[in-house]
């Protein structure tokens, strides 16, 4: 005999969730896997940014100020080797300067100069020959300095040959003599002594026409 059985409509558990009603569940096969999902294409790398070309001397990008090319020890040595040729040739140019003026005082020592103007040992407007209309400057280029205190007799030989004396006592120390001739002065030729004692320090002379 079988043992009587009640039929019920229990459902047997599961560890499995149960579908919703009217959900598909798919199979296994179609479940797609981690080597089966198509990987996702990788975004192409960025281009390397090209170096930017700046023009020479200009400051790079993000930089507030550049240092000018050249501006190194070097070219500080350069600049103050410059300034040192500068003064040198400076220095060398008054020294020039020099000996040619003294080479030029050298040269006129002993002589008198005449012009129309000029200041100190110079004149302006030098000539040998003036008319009578004009007023005559002359400059007498000692041949060596006298002190003050120092007695200088000065001759004038006129035109018409007569001579005239004149001392004069200098008060400081003398490289030169200027004197003023008025116009007016008849024709002839005139000439310009001085003298110390009996050393003649200067001596010229100039010619006057109507």
């Amino acid at each position: 005999m079988t043992e009587p059985h009640e039929e019920t409509d229990a459902v047997p558990a599961s560890s499995e969730p149960v579908p919703e009603t009217g959900a598909q569940v798919p199979a296994a096969s179609e479940v797609p896997v981690a080597s089966d999902v198509p990987a996702e294409p990788e975004a192409p790398a960025a281009p390397a940014p090209e170096p930017t070309q700046t023009a020479p001397g200009a400051p790079a990008a993000g930089a507030l100020w550049a240092a000018p090319e050249g501006s190194s020890s070097g070219g500080l040595r350069r600049g103050c080797v410059l300034v040192a040729l500068i003064g040198a040739l400076f220095v060398l140019g008054v020294f020039v300067y020099l000996i040619f003026l003294g080479a030029r005082v050298a040269e006129r020592a002993g002589t008198i100069e005449f012009g129309t103007g000029g200041t100190g040992c110079s004149v302006t407007g030098a000539a040998t020959t003036f008319p009578a209309s004009v007023s005559i400057r002359s400059v007498a280029y000692l041949e060596h300095d006298v002190a003050a205190g120092t007695t200088i007799t000065t001759t004038a030989t006129l035109a018409d040959g007569t001579s005239s004396s004149s001392d004069e006592t200098f008060d400081q120390n003398a490289t030169c003599v200027t004197q003023a001739i008025e116009s007016g002065l008849p024709p002839g030729h005139y000439n310009l002594e001085y003298r110390l004692g009996t050393e003649v320090l200067a001596t010229g002379g100039f010619d006057v026409t109507p």
